[in-house]
């Protein structure tokens, strides 16, 4: 029988445990949320990329819109469960329900995953206003963005419209985008951001990368929003050194300055193993050893007839480098098997040899009339055989071994 002492030392644990984790938990971050639809896929993925830049919502009006319908949402949840368990009479879960605590630390740009019907998109693209909010509040959508195709001849001719209401007019042309990202940059930045937070444009060659606060920046649209204040920012392209500084940025400048330095060429000689292996640096094939215009990161390549290719990358600064091919018949994954198996038969064999050898002697001592003196030397001469190929095969199963084959 579970005694009382013990229920009521569970609960308070059970309590201590509950209170300790409201104590620790964080708050959390919630989402705002955005959705769009488009008649132009080009133009569509170009809002993508500028509203990437905007990871996390810091506008206080875009807080304040997020609050009410997450408020709305959690009102609803209420409601729901109250009517549900008011139905099914558990009054023990009605009097302790209650409502979501609505608190958050960040609020972060999401995309909602709602796909509009072709109905939907009607009254969207035709801006009703009831049909819109309706939608919002349907399917949790904060930022609903619309692209209405207006005209295709000669150049399409968009509508940009932002919760019903148009914002941007744009003629678009796919082969010289940038008057329009900087039009989408300049709308979409007040609105999601505060005024501490400004556009700042800065150049580095495609293959490049930038890591801005240990977070990796996307380079097609060339341009990054950042806060007031230091920021840690990490670069590097193929070809030039890593470079990381700090800067301090207060909107004055909009063009971050972040100079690349050249890798200085210096020469590079390679000692392949077989010397006549043909030699390849990054994909191209060398003549010679000697690479005297080498930068790094590169990648080496050795091809030689009966040796499998050999492959190096390499981050870091090298005058000289050793290379060894190994031989095509080392990639035979079953050699170490076929050792073991091939020095395991041997030390039988010798064993049964060695065996025989000594019984033949002990029967030639219990009968001496018995001649048995020719088989006792084929014995004895058979079993040196044995124990030379024995240790043969040991010393090939300790190489195999040894190689890792």
């Amino acid at each position: 029988m579970i005694s009382l002492k013990s229920i009521f030392t569970g609960k308070k644990k059970l309590s201590l445990i509950i209170l300790l984790f409201l104590f620790i938990a964080p708050i959390y971050s919630a989402s705002y949320s955005y959705s769009i639809v488009s008649e132009n896929s080009e133009y569509e993925m170009m809002i993508e990329e500028v509203l990437s830049l905007m990871r996390e919502v810091t506008n206080q009006d875009r807080i304040d819109e997020a609050r009410v319908r997450l408020e709305r949402e959690a009102e609803y949840k209420y409601e729901d469960s109250y009517d549900s368990y008011l139905r099914a009479e558990n009054f023990s879960s009605l009097e302790s329900l209650k409502k979501d605590d609505i608190s958050f630390s960040t609020l972060t740009l999401e995309k909602n995953s709602h796909s509009f019907s072709d109905s939907e998109k009607k009254w969207i693209f035709d801006s009703d206003e009831d049909a819109i909010d309706y939608y919002r509040r349907l399917y949790g959508i904060d930022m609903l963005i619309a692209v209405d195709s207006v005209s295709e001849d000669p150049v399409p001719f968009l509508v940009l419209s932002i919760n019903g209401e148009r914002r941007l007019t744009s003629l678009f042309q796919s082969l010289d985008k940038e008057d329009d990202l900087k039009e989408l940059l300049d709308l979409f930045l007040p609105l999601l951001k505060n005024e501490n937070t400004h556009l700042y444009s800065f150049s580095l060659p495609p293959q490049g990368t930038l890591v801005v606060d240990g977070k990796n920046i996307n380079l097609y649209t060339g341009y990054i929003a950042l806060e007031n204040g230091e920021h840690t920012f990490t670069y590097s392209a193929p070809g030039y050194v890593l470079e990381t500084e700090k800067i301090c940025l207060d909107g004055t400048n909009g063009k971050l300055d972040l100079n690349l330095n050249r890798i200085i060429p210096e020469p590079l000689f390679i000692t392949p193993i077989p010397y006549d292996a043909k030699l390849y640096y990054n994909g191209m094939e060398e003549e010679s050893h000697i690479i005297k215009e080498a930068i790094y990161p590169f990648t080496l390549t050795l091809s030689h007839e009966g040796f499998s290719v050999y492959s190096l990358q390499s981050m870091n600064r090298a005058n000289s480098l050793d290379l060894t091919m190994k031989p095509e018949w080392m990639n035979d994954a079953t050699l170490l098997e076929d050792a073991k198996m091939e020095f395991y038969k041997s030390l039988f064999t010798t064993l049964m040899l060695f065996g025989g050898w000594v019984s033949t002697g002990v029967v030639m001592r219990v009968y001496p009339d018995v001649p048995l003196y020719p088989l006792r030397g084929v014995m004895m001469g058979v079993s040196v055989v044995s124990l030379v190929n024995l240790f043969q095969s040991m010393f090939e199963y300790y190489e195999s071994a040894q190689l890792g084959l």
